[in-house]
């Protein structure tokens, strides 16, 4: 399945329907009521009301599906700029409008233009501007995945100047999905009018941090499927990153924040910023859902060093029960069991995440034949202490979740077990240490004993 436009009006839809292909839009002004009379498909699909025969629009996007891909030709589009009237509709997916790139060339996101419906061309603003002013979003969705210029995995893919790693170049014959909030009129820039060459890489983006907050990028991964593109942080948001509508008949592994409830009515958001004052102590809410059942769903952050060393963040699986700091690995992986959201949270405390470090390990003689055992810890941890024989089978434990303060740290230990002295030889003694945030490191240190 793929989101397409085509860059000339008129244009029957029968060379897309060649290979099984079926193609369907969504049309916010449509008259009737009930949200699925809104989706209409070429051909007619049984039990769906609307129907399109007429020829397909420029600049309005379809979704194209099919066992192979189709072969189009078209006239050379005119190069002028385009304009294109979005609306925000109302039911299932209100304010959401399914439009493309009406060109033969790349268009640069930032170059787009919006004013308010029966205003003047000398009102248009920046997509920036217009979010400010609850226009539009200043973002779209294009679907599926790109990747060094190619169109592979189910999952929808990002168009933005703000946000880290999205795409900022919309492809020749890419359809998007576009978010209304007002009628108004959506401007494109005249084109090249040259065909298309090869889209290469997105540039990569460096996540934001400034004095004002952060802002970290936040996947889900299956095998077949991604949704790559959301967003946690502090600071403020021009306007939502709203959740694109979800594609039916396709694989999907959909991830979704809250804007702090978890109620039925709440917007799904691909972003959720807090206000810089509770960067401490914040939360936020997300949820995944897959229609992958049985399949691993990989979380992931790859990139976390926006986000302050006085701060430590929490991942919390609501559904295991299970927590974990983010900053000690790079991903989460579990078993998806059913297509029910699965609940998480991430919450933000104050306390270093730096890399615990054990130093300095020994053991050194003391008087009437034990031992002292010493070490450095680079921050407080719970300490747990246990000896091996040379082959590394457990012999005996010394100190079980021990507190041990940052800095020097000594436990003594006679060398014995239940309550019989240890035979002569060489054994290992094993340190585990454990922060509160999760964060672990282990030490082993030789004993000879006479």
């Amino acid at each position: 399945m793929r989101l397409v436009a085509v860059p000339q009006d008129g244009l029957a839809a029968a060379p897309l329907l060649a290979g099984g292909g079926a193609l369907a839009r969504w049309n916010p002004a449509a008259a009737s009521s009930p949200t699925y009379a809104k989706w209409e498909f070429s051909p007619a699909v049984a039990g769906a009301p609307g129907q399109f025969s007429s020829a397909l629009q420029r600049g309005r996007g379809y979704f194209r599906t099919g066992a192979s891909a189709a072969q189009v030709t078209f006239a050379a589009p005119d190069a002028n700029a385009f304009e294109v009237a979005v609306s925000p509709g109302t039911g299932e997916y209100a304010g959401w409008n399914l439009l493309g790139n009406p060109h033969w060339s790349a268009v640069n996101i930032s170059s787009l233009l919006v004013r308010k419906q029966g205003q003047p061309a000398s009102e248009d603003q920046s997509l920036l501007e217009a979010a400010g002013a609850n226009l539009v979003g200043d973002y779209a969705w294009g679907y599926p995945v790109t990747e060094q210029g190619r169109f592979t995995l189910n999952g929808y893919q990002l168009y933005s100047a703000s946000f880290p790693n999205a795409l900022k170049s919309i492809p020749a014959g890419a359809g998007l999905w576009l978010f209304a909030v007002q009628e108004a009129i959506l401007h494109w820039p005249g084109g090249a009018g040259l065909p298309p060459g090869p889209e290469g890489p997105p540039a990569p983006s460096t996540v934001r941090r400034s004095p004002a907050g952060w802002l970290v990028q936040l996947r889900a991964r299956s095998s077949q499927c991604r949704d790559d593109y959301n967003y946690f942080g502090v600071g403020q948001l021009r306007s939502p990153l709203l959740n694109p509508p979800r594609v039916g008949g396709a694989p999907y592994v959909d991830l979704y924040l809250t804007s702090g409830t978890r109620s039925e009515g709440a917007p799904r958001l691909a972003a959720s910023v807090l206000a810089a004052s509770r960067s401490v102590g914040g939360s936020w809410s997300f949820a995944v859902e897959s229609n992958q059942v049985e399949e691993t769903i990989t979380l992931s952050w790859p990139d976390l060093s926006c986000v302050p060393k006085s701060q430590r963040l929490m991942l919390t699986d609501l559904t295991a029960g299970k927590t974990i700091p983010l900053r000690t690995g790079l991903a989460y992986p579990y078993i998806n069991r059913s297509a029910a959201p699965r609940a998480f949270e991430i919450r933000a405390e104050a306390g270093s995440s730096s890399a615990l470090l054990v130093s300095g390990f020994a053991a050194r003689p003391t008087r009437g034949g034990s031992l002292e055992l010493v070490y450095t810890l680079s921050q407080p941890a719970a300490v747990s202490l246990r000896v091996l024989s040379a082959a590394g089978r457990p012999v005996a434990g010394v100190e079980k979740n021990a507190g041990s303060r940052a800095g020097l740290n000594q436990v003594a230990w006679a060398p014995s077990t239940e309550g019989a002295s240890l035979p002569r030889g060489l054994y290992l003694v094993e340190l585990t240490a454990h922060t509160d945030a999760g964060v672990a490191a282990k030490a082993v240190t030789a004993v000879r004993l006479r």
